[in-house]
């Protein structure tokens, strides 16, 4: 009986905040409202369960102890998240998106995000991984979509300026994937002693690196999937 009660009143919370959200409120507005009990839950993941604002959005990307938790949508191409926010309206910051080649179920995805010295923007943080010494308390990355919550350990942390080998997405065979992991960890800024295996799944996030004024490069995040915990 009781947990019956609390499954109803957990249904009503969430299609209230979900009415609340598609009216474009921000969590500031009805977190208040409720005890503490339903502040353990993040304001991102109940609207994307509970209310789908955008077809293109496939799930949350987080890294836990620092502020991204956004949105990730997909396009039919990677250029027009570029100069769009999540919602689809223009915005020079544009979205965090997977790259148009990739789906849920692929071994590799690539997520870009900007980067600016000047705008605040989700990736701009992820210049701190040029220290040892950040990536060690933060090398983990959560990567939820409707179905699942799925955690990624960083192996590799570079800069590329002209080799886009990292982009590549396909392969004829298992030994040329494998040599292609084995690339990205040898790219790596430092060792992270974290191994990868054939069989494993990759995650990169991608975007611009400022930490050379006098060239344009990118910064390159590669994690392999550790965990995945099916909702």
């Amino acid at each position: 009986m009781i947990r019956n009660w609390k499954g109803i009143v957990g249904i009503l919370i969430l299609v209230f905040i979900s009415i609340i959200v598609v009216a474009g409120r921000e969590k500031e507005d009805f977190l208040p409202f409720f005890p503490s009990f339903f502040q353990q839950f993040s304001w991102k993941e109940t609207a994307l369960f509970s209310a789908k604002q955008n077809a293109n959005i496939l799930g949350i990307l987080r890294i836990p102890g620092t502020t991204i938790e956004e949105f990730v949508v997909q396009a039919e191409d990677n250029e027009y998240y570029l100069t769009h926010d999540f919602r689809g309206n223009k915005d020079p910051k544009g979205a965090l998106f997977l790259d148009a080649r990739a789906t849920l179920a692929s071994q590799k995805k690539i997520i870009f995000g900007h980067s600016s010295t000047s705008l605040e923007v989700p990736f701009r943080i992820l210049e701190r991984y040029h220290d040892f010494s950040y990536w060690k308390t933060h090398s983990k990355i959560e990567w939820l979509t409707e179905k699942s919550k799925e955690i990624y350990q960083i192996f590799s942390v570079f800069v590329t300026k002209d080799d886009s080998s990292y982009m590549k997405m396909f392969f004829q065979e298992e030994k040329d994937w494998y040599q292609h992991l084995l690339w990205l960890k040898e790219c790596s800024l430092y060792d992270t002693g974290v191994s990868v295996a054939l069989k494993d799944v990759i995650l990169l996030l991608q975007t611009c690196d400022h930490s050379d004024s006098s060239r344009s490069s990118y910064l390159v995040i590669a994690a392999k999937r550790i965990d995945a915990v099916p909702f």
